[in-house]
């Protein structure tokens, strides 16, 4: 078997069975496997449960995005693992380009491709900067300095780069290494395991790398909504990366630029009279206060 291709589904059954669709138009020349793997979904899921095209894992338990993962690579079979977002489509022979490229380039532990949205314009597809200090300046300057002309989210070349880490919507990893570095960190739910795993991968000595040939759409959300609880997710996912990798005055430093940011965008949005954008930088503060807020209480309380 070359591939394992392993996503994981939380109520997505419609849109994995789109995706599903899409690997089967799209995908040649390769040996693959599907392998879903449901996070206790609140929906029975009776399609995917019967479609004998993919291997269908039951957790009892929400896991979360990487132990997730982590659960359908034991049962993977593939020389290499595809982990796939339920909310991606093929537009071309993405897995096989991805595959034929790490076969070439040993030295290449994790590659992923660049991803679009609906409308077919560059999206998040991974980043040249690790998140860390660096990262939240050039978020707080909109990258619009000297500083960060060589960062960038995608790759418009038609010539491979080394990135700090690929997003997890299509990250592909060779099986070996995954194991030997014992898969997703079972430390995270949501968010920022997927830039842990390739610093670690990194620190084996593999190469992370983008292939621009590989065209993948993903759908997730572009508007200015915002999620309470998804964002307290977000925030305890980056405060472990941060945390694991540099240590707490590190990330306490983070914070300090991650507050003026927010605060910044809030004044931006409001001179400029937009009240969505406004209202959303304004939750962003809100919650970012409360989860700080909540955290010391939780370490003065020990």
């Amino acid at each position: 078997m070359d591939v394992s291709i392993i996503i994981v589904n939380y109520n997505t059954e419609l849109l994995i069975l789109d995706c599903i669709k899409s690997i089967y138009e799209k995908t040649q020349y390769i040996s693959f496997e599907i392998i879903v793997v449901d996070n206790a979904s609140s929906n029975d899921h009776a399609i995917l449960k019967t479609d004998s095209r993919i291997r269908y894992i039951q957790s009892e338990t929400n896991l979360g995005f990487g132990k997730a993962n982590n659960l359908g690579a034991k049962h993977a079979k593939g020389k290499y693992l595809f982990f796939l977002n339920p909310d991606t489509f093929l537009i071309n022979n993405a897995i096989f380009i991805l595959f034929q490229f790490i076969e070439n380039n040993h030295d290449v532990g994790i590659c992923g491709g660049n991803l679009y949205t609906k409308d077919l314009k560059p999206t998040h597809s991974h980043f040249t900067i690790a998140p860390g200090i660096k990262f939240e300046l050039y978020n707080l300057f909109s990258g619009k300095t000297f500083l960060f002309k060589d960062v960038s989210y995608f790759n418009y070349s038609e010539n491979p780069i080394s990135v700090e880490y690929i997003t997890g919507a299509d990250l592909f990893i060779r099986k070996e290494l995954f194991e030997s570095i014992n898969g997703f960190d079972k430390d995270f739910f949501m968010y920022f395991e997927e830039s842990y795993l390739c610093f670690i991968a990194k620190q084996e000595n593999s190469l992370v790398i983008n292939v621009p040939q590989a065209h993948i759409i993903h759908l997730e959300g572009q508007s200015f909504s915002l999620k309470e609880k998804r964002e307290m997710l977000y925030l305890q996912g980056r405060k472990l990366y941060l945390t694991k990798r540099y240590g707490f005055i590190y990330y306490e430093i983070c914070n300090i630029i991650y507050f003026i940011t927010c605060l910044t965008r809030l004044l931006l949005f409001h001179i400029h009279n937009d009240e969505i954008k406004t209202n959303y930088w304004r939750q962003k503060i809100r919650v970012f206060l409360k989860y700080i807020i909540r955290k010391d209480k939780n370490r003065q309380s020990r």
